[in-house]
């Protein structure tokens, strides 16, 4: 992200691994409990996600496209 922001609580690429399986601390325990789904489960997740070149696939997963933020 521009700045050197880290984008904390929103979704990133490095939280979803090659299996499609997403393992993402929750915000409201502060980052001590962690949420797992496989998106494997979710065909049409897949397809989007998929959508974006590898080499574009750092920081938030989810970026307005117009603006460019999370």
């Amino acid at each position: 992200m521009a700045g050197n922001k880290r984008w904390q609580w929103g979704l990133t690429w490095d939280q979803i691994d090659r299996n499609h399986v997403l393992r993402k601390p929750t915000s409201k325990s502060n980052g001590e409990e962690w949420a797992e789904h496989d998106l494997r489960q979710y065909p049409d997740v897949i397809v989007e996600l998929n959508r974006i070149p590898k080499h574009e696939r750092v920081d938030p997963v989810v970026v307005d496209e117009s603006s460019r933020l999370p």
